[in-house]
């Protein structure tokens, strides 16, 4: 069973070339394979940030996985946000969905970085902002009102909008 999440060959070609060519993660490789040692203040220090990791991390077809997420060398990092917000989500979405497949030690914040600089983002920051909370009334008893999305039911024999 293939635990690698998935990914199109072309890609899986590219970052394990970057990954190869990456010295912070051929490092890393060589201490996932050999072991850690046993204080912190013995790893170098581009190796740090991996340590809390260190027991979720392991080595598979020349890639580096933390759990079902493949690490991603530094020079296709940036790439790899722009790939990922193509679709304009924003910032709490696009972290979302990198962390279903890719890491690397302080991806949220280069994402924020990236998302909140969006040039496209921020043209059309205010034709997106969220719709302001609306209440209801409190109710009487318990499931006087049940929550759906947009939808029609009946009530004491009467149509009444839901939502």
């Amino acid at each position: 069973m293939n635990t690698i999440p998935e990914i199109d060959n072309d890609w899986m070609e590219e970052i394990q070339k970057a990954s190869n060519d990456d010295l912070t993660l051929t490092k890393l490789i060589k201490k996932i394979r050999e072991g850690w040692p046993k204080y912190l203040h013995h790893l170098e220090d581009d190796l740090k940030a991996y340590h809390k990791f260190k027991n979720e991390l392991r080595t598979e077809n020349g890639l580096i996985l933390k759990g079902n997420q493949i690490v991603i060398p530094t020079k296709l990092r940036r790439n790899m946000i722009r790939k990922i917000h193509i679709n304009r989500n924003r910032i709490e979405a696009t972290i979302k969905l990198a962390k279903e497949s890719l890491f690397w030690p302080g991806m949220n914040s280069q994402i924020k970085d990236i998302v909140q600089n969006c040039e496209i983002c921020c043209k059309f920051a205010d034709s997106q902002r969220k719709a302001p909370m609306q209440s209801h009334e409190i109710p009487i008893y318990p499931f006087k009102y049940v929550s759906l999305d947009v939808c029609y039911g009946y009530i004491n024999q009467k149509s009444k909008r839901f939502w």
